[in-house]
């Protein structure tokens, strides 16, 4: 049997102190991890509105996780037709009005928002059963569709939770500080 050093039973708990660190830093850091679910949206002119411009207006929304009645955290418009287009990348989320998101098993449902720019130059629209509609207040122009021909779609992000790459490495630890125990 290997002699038991003062040497190896300072790293002994060192290590110990490493892992119990680890473990408490992996509780939590999993019960603070918020996730979020991105959906990007998309409707063309279905010319409903005499001020009708042809295109398609693109963007991205951000609800929290899970299915419920949501308010969304961002909602940015990332192209649409060059009359209507607010400056690239503007969050309508700041200047909301309505601001609601119906998700089921992972579908936004049913959506009553009324947004408009931090400018207040462009109002994004999607009115439950109704319509959905991106509008230039200065020139009046529009991008008007039925909200049945709008497009959401859940947008796969990953990403690596951080309590899992803490977990494996506290047993990690774990497993050394085992092996030092055992020959000591």
């Amino acid at each position: 049997m290997a002699k038991v050093t003062e040497n190896n039973l300072k790293e002994l708990k060192d290590f110990s102190y490493v892992a119990i660190s680890l473990a408490v830093a992996s509780v939590f850091s999993s019960a603070s991890v918020v996730n979020a679910a991105t959906f990007s949206f998309s409707f063309s002119d279905e010319n409903l509105s005499a001020a009708g411009v042809p295109g398609t207006v693109e963007g991205t929304i951000e609800l929290p996780d899970g299915d419920g009645i949501f308010a969304a955290n961002s909602v940015v418009v990332t192209s649409s037709p060059a009359e209507v287009s607010p400056p690239n990348g503007t969050d309508f989320f700041a200047n909301a009005q309505l601001n609601s998101f119906e998700v089921i098993e992972g579908e936004i449902i049913n959506s009553n928002i009324n947004f408009s720019s931090s400018t207040n130059n462009f109002i994004l629209s999607f009115f439950g059963s109704s319509f959905a509609t991106l509008t230039n207040q200065a020139t009046a122009d529009i991008v008007q569709s039925n909200i049945n021909s709008v497009n959401f779609t859940p947008v796969a992000v990953t990403t690596s939770e951080p309590s899992s790459v803490i977990t494996l490495m506290t047993i990690g630890v774990l497993g050394l500080t085992s092996k030092l125990k055992k020959k000591s």
